[in-house]
């Protein structure tokens, strides 16, 4: 039985054989084409990588971090990132931040590497300095990249930062999930302006920031600012304090032809959005960003530091308004009374053209915090597990950690908290369509 089934198939074999011999081969035909498609031996398939990379760093003779100013050198390494793991890269590291630095217990960094590096290929290209957001105060872990992800979609921001999630080690310790952001910094890969020269029209970026102790200029509305950028006379710090009065006074007068004399008024507009949709407690307190090009108008922008945003910060310890997602934040008189807020947004909320060019931009963009919503599930997704192994690490759901409501501390699991970002996030796309369509009232 098995030599007939053996003959059987040489029979056909040689058919088969005769047959192919015989046939013309026409290079345009299907079964030609067919044939030159198919691979015998594909190639190898790229690994899968699974879960987030892990960044192992190890600081010279385990010194800890406890500072701030002092950079502690160390080694680092990249695994479980593919193409980019890496060994031995030297680098000092630092404390950052005002409350994640002083008042919680996981901590965040800023990293500088010893020559320019792109870690994970991440942002636009190589620089020095990064920054490890320790998200201590999100629950969900992912405000602060989903603002960063709807800024980007605007177009109009002078800067956006990169994002992406790393499991953190040091000094063989587990430190739970951090978020690897570019440092806002002039870089040509960054805020991209030309802040060299000793003529005073040169290129400046600076914050918006209440604490600022270093390189900082008061303007005439009792607004603090500190010179993120180099400058190397007092002459032209001058100048940009004299700019800042300037745009100071212009929006004083509602005048909208002066204002985009001096303002980048498409910048402003999209910066207001990206702190309202999110409602940010912080737009006027600090972490408030403006670039002045050389010879240029002053942009809004980057924005920065959203963990106390998107229904996860209250006004007074209490529930309020600021954790609702209704009303309007951003220039509303009657949040008037907190620190806060943004003394120029107040001013401009008075001015028709401004918030008719806000209505405008809003029904333009709208579809882009749907996006940000898909965005934010899908990063849930791809890395859920890597997200709950953090709150091994911090069992934090139960703790206040910094402003967050009643709603936010009454969730007890990681899934819970995404949902309460996203549901909140659609109810707010919700209720400013209604609010700009003139149907509900923002008081």
């Amino acid at each position: 039985m098995k030599e007939n089934k053996f003959f059987l198939l040489l029979l056909l074999s040689s058919l088969l054989f005769t047959s192919c011999s015989k046939k013309e081969v026409d290079p345009s035909s299907e079964e030609e084409k067919e044939e030159e498609i198919f691979d015998p031996i594909p190639e190898e398939e790229e690994e899968e990588i699974v879960g987030l990379p892990k960044f192992s760093i190890n600081t010279e003779g385990g010194a800890p971090i406890n500072s701030k100013e002092v950079y502690v050198n160390a080694l680092m390494n990249i695994d479980n990132a593919g193409k980019y793991d890496d060994k031995d890269l030297s680098l000092g590291i630092r404390g950052r931040g005002n409350y994640s630095w002083s008042g919680t217990e996981k901590k965040s960094y800023r990293i500088k590497f010893n020559e320019k590096y792109q870690p994970l290929g991440q942002g636009k290209g190589k620089a020095k300095s990064w920054t490890l957001l320790a998200l201590h105060c999100d629950k969900s872990l992912l405000r602060s990249d989903a603002a960063f992800y709807f800024a980007y979609k605007l177009g109009n921001l002078p800067f956006v930062s990169s994002s992406s999630f790393v499991q953190l080690y040091l000094n063989d310790k587990y430190q739970g999930v951090y978020e690897l952001c570019d440092q806002i910094q002039v870089n040509k890969n960054r805020v991209d302006i030309d802040d060299s020269g000793e003529q005073d029209d040169i290129g400046y970026l600076l914050e918006l920031d209440k604490n600022a102790k270093e390189d900082v200029i008061e303007t005439d509305d009792y607004e603090t600012y500190e010179v993120k950028s180099d400058y190397v006379n007092k002459s032209q710090l001058n100048f940009l304090k004299s700019y800042m009065n300037d745009c100071y006074y212009a929006i004083q007068s509602g005048n909208k032809d002066e204002i985009s004399s001096l303002i980048d008024l498409p910048s402003m507009i999209d910066a207001y959005l990206v702190e309202e949709v999110f409602k940010n407690l912080d737009v006027g307190w600090g972490s408030f960003y403006y670039t002045k090009p050389k010879g240029g108008k002053l942009h809004f922008g980057p924005v920065w530091d959203f963990d106390l945003s998107s229904g996860n910060a209250d006004s007074d310890n209490k529930d309020s308004k600021f954790s609702s997602n209704k009303y309007t934040y951003v220039g509303n008189d009657y949040f008037q009374g907190y620190m806060q807020q943004h003394s120029w947004y107040l001013l401009l909320r008075e001015c028709s053209w401004f918030n008719d060019m806000v209505k405008e931009r809003f029904f333009t963009i709208k579809d882009y915090i749907d996006e940000t919503i898909e965005h934010i599930d899908y990063m849930r997704e791809t890395y859920h597990d890597d997200f709950l192994e953090n709150f091994t690490r911090w069992k934090i759901f139960s703790k206040k950690i910094n402003r967050e409501p009643s709603a936010v501390m009454k969730i007890k699991s990681f899934d819970g908290q995404v949902d309460y970002l996203i549901n909140w996030l659609k109810d707010r796309e919700t209720w400013l369509n209604s609010y700009y369509l003139g149907e509900v009232s923002d008081i």
